[in-house]
């Protein structure tokens, strides 16, 4: 059975794009060493320079279309990306504060108006825009159909009240991408009827509290306690009552990086260990 030479090629293009964004991103993470994630994590302090030294160099946009300053590349260079922070000794304090700004907005990318998409993604895309992510809540468990949270329409805004648990980056978050019922949950059909809306996280009427917690002290999990928080008809992401098939466009390709994200935490594992045993 004979080869296609072209398809071959065609592999070997990729592979070795790949291996640059490997290398690459390694490079940029291992600029930050461990004594710079030990003290992050003692201080529980936001690894901003970590963050902006990504952003500067484009990565943040890696998912996102080039029209709004993205790289316009895919899950498998995400991941790879991800991985290398992890293995460089960031590990999820590192890995968790760059995916947030990778994954969140793919709702916005695919359903999102015009308008929502160059309002907030270019801003994303730079690091000047971080995003908290507001759909667990503390009665509903597992089964995201029985969230409470309600968005009532006034006009041409909605008033959204209810409450939120581990949601991630609200201390310091600008954002929310919040996940609330905009009509009664039908047990035919009980995914329909959350809206998916794009949120001021305004202190006034959202009371955030964090989460004491063991492990990723950098990167803040909080209570978000929402009372009145009114949010304009263009701040929702594609059709009312589709917010959730919406927000697995984020959340099935998020887990896919989590997973890698764990490898390179076991890589940077063997690696020590390796170092280690040379030495002995």
């Amino acid at each position: 059975m004979s080869t296609n030479p072209d398809y071959i090629e065609v592999l070997e293009a990729r592979e070795s794009a790949l291996s640059e964004i490997r290398e690459a991103a390694s490079r940029l993470a291992r600029r930050f060493p461990l004594r710079y994630w030990l003290e992050c994590d003692k201080e529980e302090k936001y690894p901003w320079d970590f963050v902006n030294t990504f952003a500067d160099a484009g990565w943040l946009g890696i998912l996102l279309p080039k029209a709004y300053g993205g790289m316009n590349l895919g899950l498998t260079e995400a991941a790879i990306m991800l991985s290398e922070i992890a293995r460089s000794g960031a590990g999820m304090s590192g890995a968790s504060d760059i995916h947030f700004y990778v994954f969140p907005p793919q709702p916005i990318v695919r359903h999102g108006s015009e308008d929502l998409k160059r309002r907030i993604l270019p801003e994303m895309a730079k690091g000047k825009l971080l995003m908290a992510f507001g759909v667990t809540e503390p009665t509903a468990g597992v089964d995201t159909s029985r969230i409470r949270t309600k968005a009532e329409r006034r006009g041409d805004r909605w008033v959204i009240n209810g409450q939120k648990v581990w949601t991630t980056n609200a201390q310091n978050a600008k954002k929310i991408l919040l996940l609330a019922r905009t009509s009664p949950r039908d047990e035919a059909r009980p995914l329909d009827g959350m809206t998916l809306f794009v949120a001021d996280l305004d202190r006034k009427h959202c009371d955030v509290r964090i989460i004491d917690k063991l492990g990723r002290a950098p990167v803040d999990s909080n209570e978000v306690f929402i009372d009145g928080l009114e949010v304009a008809d263009q701040d929702v992401v594609g059709e009312v009552g589709r917010g959730f098939y919406y927000l697995v466009d984020g959340l099935n390709p998020e887990r896919v990086v989590v997973a890698t994200e764990g490898i390179g935490i076991g890589r940077a594992a063997l690696d020590l260990a390796t170092g280690y045993a040379i030495r002995a």
